[in-house]
């Protein structure tokens, strides 16, 4: 059965249309009719269609304005244009807006059931492509884990089978040459390892815990490769970009750290990860699992992330732990001189070092204070780009004056960003004077938000906590005021007002116009 919508202002057309069409396709079933656009747009929102028949010209607002406002929300509607215009613009304008055909009327009884039979023909091998599609999607979700397996054994191995792995990994299309492994595993209370013989309830607990992470390192890590090993869970993830080790480790323990923090865990237990370093695939990548299986196993802290060089690696020297803690002193209290003191003192003590061992002990310093005040980071995907960032620009120091310079500058702005009570407003006043800037441009959230770098995500939810309304919202508002104001100086017929107001549409442009001043453009004008 194929439903259908018919969308016109003459009510004996849609009858004689729906009649047409139920008494010669015996799979037609109008389901839906519209007498204008409005509602035509509402009904192409709130239902699912096979087919719908529009007019183009209809009260209010075009069928071509509505479909172009459904946008992707009426994706796998066939849409046929049926109209008594034949203006080339509007062919122009429905074959732009993927319309399947468009008919004159009066149009010919046998051409127009031949349209729809060839369009009920496009629906049905598109039905028939995502019926495949979904069956191949299926018979992969089955034998997905069984290829990850064998992935992770060659991985893992120390005698792996390069043409072996190869013929796997391009099953799952993953193409690396470097990458990491991260070692995940359960512990129940006090630490102690949950085996076998704990009871039912921790090995359910457990397994449910171990799918939960399965999932979540799916949604986060596209390209990671999952399997199960013994009472543990380890991940690979491919490396694509050559960086050095600090933020190779820095990009590590910020996913591990994210992924960890979508895991829901009862309060008597414990997840843990070992990370490895980064290694050459195939060849030195089973380094990198003994890696995570050593930094996961060191019983020296109850650190949760522990990545193999944090522990085995390159050590911060035991006489700055007095300098670190002092400087994080520092910080929380806003203490700019005895600051300066502090990190002339660190800089003494490592006069005997070169310029890249000291940036690696200060980078140490610094990363285990922004751990301890993370909090002030904002969302995990912010703390991910801002650890990467001071990474980077420290490793990237030519000498030790230029290293002390940028510690001076990050601590002062670790300490400004603990102490800074109305940031939300400092980027949501950005965003609003990026808004009174180029409101008469197509504007989106995401170029909104990437002027005021940070996510779409935080940038919608700033927006509306501080402003009370919807970026969209005020966007629209903008647009009012900046037509009202044209309104009483010009004489713009209403297509110019939309345009120089960044409507796309003269048809979305009045009806915003009258749903923000409660007026129409006309009575707006003949009330001054």
């Amino acid at each position: 059965m194929y439903h259908v919508l018919i969308a016109d202002d003459e009510a004996i057309e849609r009858n004689a249309l729906k009649i047409l069409l139920e008494n010669n396709i015996s799979e037609i079933k109008v389901t839906g009719e519209a007498e204008n656009g409005v509602q035509l747009l509402q009904m192409l929102r709130k239902n699912k269609y096979d087919i719908a028949f529009v007019d183009i010209e209809m009260p209010g607002i075009s069928g071509i304005e509505a479909v172009e406002m459904a946008g992707d929300e009426i994706e796998g509607t066939q849409v046929i244009m049926f109209t008594a215009y034949s203006d080339f613009e509007y062919v122009q304008a429905s074959i732009k807006n993927h319309v399947f055909d468009y008919l004159l009327k009066p149009t010919k009884r046998d051409k127009l059931l031949l349209t729809v039979r060839n369009c009920i023909g496009k629906i049905e091998k598109e039905r028939k492509v995502q019926s495949d599609n979904e069956k191949m999607k299926q018979l992969f979700q089955q034998i997905q884990p069984l290829v990850e397996e064998e992935i992770m054994t060659e991985l893992c191995s120390k005698n792996s089978d390069t043409e072996r792995l190869f013929l796997y990994m391009d099953a799952l299309n993953l193409h690396a040459q470097n990458g990491y492994i991260a070692v995940f595993q359960i512990y129940g209370k006090n630490n102690e390892k949950i085996s076998i013989q704990n009871t039912f309830q921790f090995l359910s607990t457990k397994k449910e815990i171990m799918d939960q992470l399965c999932s979540v390192i799916r949604e986060f890590v596209e390209s990671a490769v999952v399997s199960k090993r013994q009472d543990r869970l380890v991940m690979f993830v491919p490396v694509e970009v050559e960086k050095n080790e600090y933020q190779n480790r820095i990009d590590a323990v910020n996913l591990v750290h994210i992924i960890l923090g979508k895991i829901h865990l009862e309060n008597s237990i414990r997840l843990k990860a070992g990370i490895g370093n980064v290694r050459k695939v195939p060849e030195d990548i089973c380094i990198s699992y003994q890696e995570g299986i050593y930094a996961l196993q060191d019983g020296r802290s109850n650190i949760a992330i522990r990545h193999y060089n944090d522990v085995f690696g390159v050590k911060s020297e035991i006489y700055l732990n007095k300098e670190k803690i002092q400087l994080h002193k520092d910080i929380k209290e806003e203490n700019e001189k005895n600051m300066n003191k502090t990190i002339d003192n660190i800089f003494f003590k490592l006069n005997q070092k070169t310029t890249e061992d000291s940036a690696a002990l200060i980078l140490d310093m610094l990363l285990s204070i922004i751990r301890e005040e993370e909090s002030y980071l904002g969302e995990e995907q912010e703390k991910g780009f801002y650890l990467s960032k001071i990474c980077r620009e420290c490793m990237g120091c030519e000498d030790k004056e230029q290293l002390k310079q940028w510690v001076l500058d990050q601590c002062n702005g670790i300490c400004h960003k603990i102490h800074e009570n109305n940031n939300f407003n400092q980027i949501v006043d950005r965003a609003k004077q990026y808004i009174n800037d180029h409101f008469q441009e197509e504007l989106s959230l995401n170029e909104i938000s990437e002027h005021c770098n940070v996510s779409i995500y935080y940038m919608s939810r700033m927006f509306k906590e501080t402003t009370g309304e919807n970026y969209s919202v005020y966007l629209n508002r903008v647009r009012v005021k900046e037509a009202q104001k044209m309104i009483r100086k010009f004489d713009y017929p209403i297509k110019t007002l939309a345009e120089r107001c960044g409507f796309n549409s003269e048809g979305y442009f009045c009806r915003i116009f009258k749903q923000y001043t409660g007026k129409t453009v006309k009575e707006y004008k003949e009330a001054l």
